[in-house]
């Protein structure tokens, strides 16, 4: 790897590194240093963010300017679990589930539920280009617009509040 051009995202128990020259990504044991997998990322331009939960890294792949993708990696082995097209701007796991703001080709923001066991979506809801802040309880999500608009949401169902 080239640690030179290399990204590095340093997560609770690993490392994780991406050579964009090379499109590897290689997980290490923070401790010990030792390698636990590398794999290819063929169509992947850059790497935007990785988060976790107990079982999977959720990885925001971009492979150009308009485009992108969410992907579910085991993290025993890196293995692919699911992905999801579409360029995604954050993600958050929350109360054992992954929120994140999605992109079309359209230009149009998403907000979705996502099951991470298998990348459905449970619901999704339209949102505004100008979401700057948001945050999550049990009873609420609270959506907050650059215009000042917000919006509170059931994270059960998405809906208005």
């Amino acid at each position: 790897m080239n640690k030179e051009n290399s990204i590095f995202f340093d997560l609770t128990e690993n490392i994780i590194s991406y050579d964009p020259d090379k499109s590897i990504l290689l997980c290490s044991d923070k401790k010990s240093g030792n390698k636990k997998w590398i794999k290819k990322a063929d169509e992947t331009v850059f790497i935007v963010s990785i988060i976790e939960d107990k079982k999977l890294f959720y990885v925001s792949c971009e492979s150009d300017d308009i485009s992108g993708y969410l992907l579910a990696l085991n993290k025993s082995d890196g293995s692919d679990l699911w992905e999801i097209q579409g360029k995604s701007c954050f993600q958050v796991v929350f109360n054992k589930f992954l929120f994140s703001v999605f992109i079309d080709d359209n230009k149009k923001y998403f907000l979705l539920k996502i099951n991470p066991e298998n990348g459905t979506s449970i619901w999704f809801r339209e949102t505004a280009s100008d979401l700057c802040e948001y945050s999550f309880t049990k009873k609420r999500i609270l959506l907050t617009y650059l215009s000042g608009k917000t919006e509170r949401l059931s994270p059960d169902t998405g809906e208005n509040l």
